[in-house]
């Protein structure tokens, strides 16, 4: 049973967005992408926003639609990792093995839809890139629903997943137990999920997301406490369904709208953008100079917080519960130390 934690980051600092500064927008585009591998197209799109509203650029629609369908093809994604990472630490490997293999279905199809299996390059400022093939991606929507549904089975009451993670639960330290035995606690300005349950495409719809209708009400029945395993896995799978929602009405939208790309020039000023990540809201800043180069670019994510909160988040748990709540905790060094 840990009975304490102390927080000991080591991590070298990357100061990764010091590539950006002075170069073309189009190479800054290209570095952003790398950030994180669970959230670059997010962080892509953000500054794409953020330069269009620096030099006052308004996308197509169309365009919005089809960065807000492939940004959501990245939460999946993400979701889809954690969601296996879950079942592996939890030991239930037919689990592990089907969320790895729904997402390399989605990797094939990105490769299909844009040439690149990772690198995607979505999003640019005034609209997309022009070659996506992207009935190729929208083909992939009728397996992931069933996908969705799969693992939606595995969280309901008494479903494999849940049922596994609501027994590490229980073996959690109990807050009379921990008293008594002199064990320290989380802190006790330590938040619940609200981070988790803040969600800057419900909050404050930006891009495409204004465009869309979704039932976004489930994120309101989701259990405080965000290292619970439990929680962890109705979240990720919540998560899942949401992204899977929205690039339904996406694709089921475009297809009544004609493709274009914005017009003009990007212009020297300042922009920035809050988006949803894989990891919850992130900002993007950005100064733009006359010659149309990154003068300036910042971006803020809930990681660092959350990777200072993980130790008191452990106590209480058995050592063998730890990699479960690990998971929950969705600690990101990419994005905590950029």
């Amino acid at each position: 049973m840990i009975a304490a934690t102390e927080p000991a980051t080591q991590y070298g600092r990357r100061d990764l967005l010091s590539l950006v500064r002075g170069q073309p927008i189009e190479d800054a585009l290209v570095v952003v992408e790398r950030v994180c591998a669970h959230a670059g197209q997010s962080y892509r799109l953000a500054l794409s926003i953020a330069i269009e509203r620096a030099a006052r650029m308004t996308a197509p629609r169309s365009a919005q639609l089809t960065r807000v369908f492939f940004a959501e093809m990245e939460m999946a994604l993400s979701a889809l990792w954690s969601l296996s990472e879950l079942a592996r630490t939890l030991n239930l490997r037919s689990l592990w093995a089907q969320g790895l293999e729904q997402r390399e279905r989605i990797y094939q199809a990105a490769t299909e839809a844009t040439g690149q299996r990772v690198y995607w390059a979505i999003a640019q400022p005034g609209g997309v890139r022009e070659d996506i093939q992207f009935e190729e991606a929208r083909a992939q929507l009728g397996w992931l629903r069933e996908a969705v549904e799969g693992w939606r089975v595995t969280t309901a009451p008494h479903g494999v997943l849940r049922a596994i993670a609501e027994r590490v639960d229980a073996r959690q330290l109990k807050p009379e137990v921990s008293e008594s035995a002199d064990v320290a606690a989380a802190p006790d300005d330590a938040p619940d999920d609200a981070l988790t349950r803040e969600d800057a495409r419900r909050t404050a719809p930006y891009d495409g997301y204004r465009a869309i209708t979704v039932d976004w009400t489930p994120l309101d029945d989701l259990p405080s406490g965000v290292a619970d395993v439990t929680s962890c896995a109705l979240r990720l799978v919540t998560r899942l369904k949401l992204s899977y929602d929205i690039m339904h009405v996406c694709a089921e939208t475009l297809s009544e709208l004609p493709r274009g790309q914005g017009s003009g020039a990007p212009r020297a000023g300042q922009g920035s953008a809050t988006i949803q990540s894989a990891h919850g809201p992130a900002r993007v800043d950005v100064t733009l100079a006359a010659d149309q180069t990154i003068v300036e670019a910042r971006i803020t994510t809930p990681c660092a917080e959350a990777l200072a909160r993980a130790p008191g988040r452990l106590v209480g748990r058995t050592l063998a519960d730890v990699p479960a709540t690990l998971v929950g905790l969705d600690l990101c060094p990419s994005c905590a130390d950029l």
